[in-house]
């Protein structure tokens, strides 16, 4: 039996084969199961989504559907709404967000303007990270540099 996938992307809990939306879901399991730490990390995950980073971070661009911007100018918006517990992530330079403690990643195909705004002509990610819970956890990883 396959496990039920709840999607918030139309501002509610869904199920993931109910909404009519395009979408691609993963939880946290699967974001660490990928190795996943950060945003240009989910481009090699999910169908029709790129990444581009220039100018050290500072034009940075998220395309979905082969529909991005090349934001040059600080005053202007991307295609792509990036939104973290529904708040907009407005500047390209914070694209590439550190995925730390991250529920659940929605990747949202297509035009989004009516439940996100006017800044998701091509789609949007939406990024719910965990709750607070009464109990301690955490996490570490560690590496050699040496052989």
């Amino acid at each position: 039996m396959l496990e039920e996938v709840v999607v918030t992307a139309r501002k509610r809990e869904e199920s993931l084969q109910d909404i009519p939306v395009a979408a691609t879901v993963f939880g946290a399991q699967a974001l660490e199961t990928r190795g996943v730490s950060d945003v240009a990390d989910i481009t090699h995950s999910v169908p029709n989504l790129s990444y581009q980073d220039r100018a050290g971070g500072h034009q940075t661009s998220i395309g979905i559907r082969g529909i991005s911007s090349n934001v040059r100018n600080i005053g202007l918006e991307d295609s792509v709404g990036i939104y973290v517990d529904g708040v907009y992530i407005g500047r390209p330079m914070f694209y590439n967000i550190d995925l730390a403690d991250v529920a659940q990643i929605e990747v949202l195909r297509g035009p989004q303007g009516t439940l996100f705004g006017k800044n998701t002509i091509a789609g949007a990610l939406n990024i719910t990270t965990k709750g607070v819970s009464e109990e301690f956890e955490g996490k570490f990883y560690g590496g050699s540099g040496g052989p």
